[in-house]
């Protein structure tokens, strides 16, 4: 019977370092000394503080040792004798146990290799008290959907993206399951696909997105389902869902290939400069079916390879992606190196620091807006300007 709140903040001090302690239990102890507010002057709370360790003591859980004082006898320390009839005490369950029956739950059968450690990452973080992937021991629940997750995630087609709530919908009979496990989906992933990157950048790698949307892009290439041909050479562009990205083709040698972060500096672009460069819009972070067109593209053609975006962390993470995607060509900046913008934070400096290196042709850019602090612009503020003819040094 707890009928203290005092004694049960004792209580759960002794049995979380008991369901953690790699020494033995009869070593665990709590003295009188270092109990806040003891001992208790008010007589009532003090007679209910003592007579809860009474009750403890006869289950077994802990052994309570007094010494002689002025008056009568005086606590002395509360020893741990036995943790799981602690757990039982205090009306909760056993860490250990815990742990134990939530893993037991589990259909581990046929994962990959690589979630496995995770897993086992996982349950040695929980015996130690200590959360990891964004998940609690009391998380313990969300293990057989976020199982469900990964597994769905690992059998996904490459070239086509789905939405959060198709995915949720198809693939874990809910369609807004993937709120719930989106923190620790990207803690699972990011070290799989950039530790570098934001959380629905890391998701984008999986290619789930908020919103499912056509790749816009525009330029000598032709695309076609089997049956239909559509020229991309479409004013101002044409809108080529994910699953046909694969079916695209060049139809003639590009005078460049641009990349652009941001719509509505797409929009001008296209709008405004009609020639027969390769134009896509990548909606911010590419997808991974976006990403692996993009290293076909670049794979195929001789032609000179640029990205427009914000010249902040997020534009220059985007670039590195597609430098990293694209077939070993270097990946030119393109209106991302003026003299003008706004003072990086201190987080920003550092987050700029740790994408270096990128490529040679950004590096030195990079390095100077560190040097000089500035240089932080979104890509709207710039009015669109052609990308070189000639091909860059």
């Amino acid at each position: 019977m707890v009928r203290s709140l005092s004694a049960k903040g004792v209580l759960e001090s002794l049995l979380r370092r008991g369901e953690v302690a790699s020494e033995r239990v009869r070593d665990i102890t709590l003295p009188a000394s270092r109990i806040a507010g003891y001992p208790i002057r008010d007589a009532q709370a003090a007679a209910e503080f003592h007579e809860t360790l009474k009750y403890a003591e006869k289950r077994g859980a802990i052994a309570v040792e007094w010494v002689r004082g002025y008056i009568g006898h005086e606590l002395a320390r509360v020893r741990l004798r036995d943790a799981p009839a602690l757990a039982r005490f205090l009306g909760r369950p056993f860490l250990p146990e815990q742990v134990d029956q939530a893993f037991e739950a589990l259909d581990l059968g046929g994962l990959p290799q690589w979630l496995q450690g995770a897993l086992s990452q996982l349950r040695e973080s929980w015996l130690r008290g200590a959360s990891r992937y964004a998940l609690r021991v009391e998380d313990a629940g969300k293990l057989p959907l976020l199982i469900k997750a990964v597994r769905a995630i690992e059998a996904l087609e490459p070239e086509g993206a789905l939405d959060f709530r198709q995915f949720g919908a198809r693939y874990l009979g809910d369609s807004k399951a993937l709120r719930f496990l989106e923190a620790p989906l990207v803690a699972l992933y990011r070290p799989r696909v950039g530790v570098e990157l934001e959380s629905r950048e890391v998701l984008a790698q999986l290619n789930l997105v908020p919103l499912s949307q056509p790749v816009l892009l525009r330029g000598p290439l032709t695309v076609f389902d089997g049956e239909h041909r559509v020229d991309a050479r479409v004013q101002p562009y044409v809108g080529v869902p994910g699953a046909l990205l694969q079916s695209c083709a060049l139809t003639a040698g590009p005078e460049y290939i641009l990349t652009i972060e941001n719509q509505s500096s797409f929009n001008e672009y296209t709008a405004t400069f009609r020639d027969e460069g390769v134009v896509i819009y990548t909606a911010g972070f590419p997808v991974r079916a976006l990403q692996a067109f993009y290293r076909r593209l670049t794979a195929t053609s001789q032609a000179p390879v640029y990205h427009w975006g914000d010249t902040d962390v997020g534009g220059f993470r985007i670039l590195k992606c597609l430098q990293q995607a694209s077939a070993g060509i270097t990946v030119h900046p393109h209106l991302m190196g003026l003299d003008e913008g706004e003072a990086f934070s201190t987080k920003q400096m550092d987050d700029l620091k740790r994408l270096l290196p990128i490529n040679p042709a950004v590096d030195p850019l990079v390095l100077d807006m560190l040097e000089r602090g500035t240089g932080r612009l979104e890509q709207e503020q710039i009015v669109a300007r052609r990308v070189p003819v000639a091909r860059p040094l």
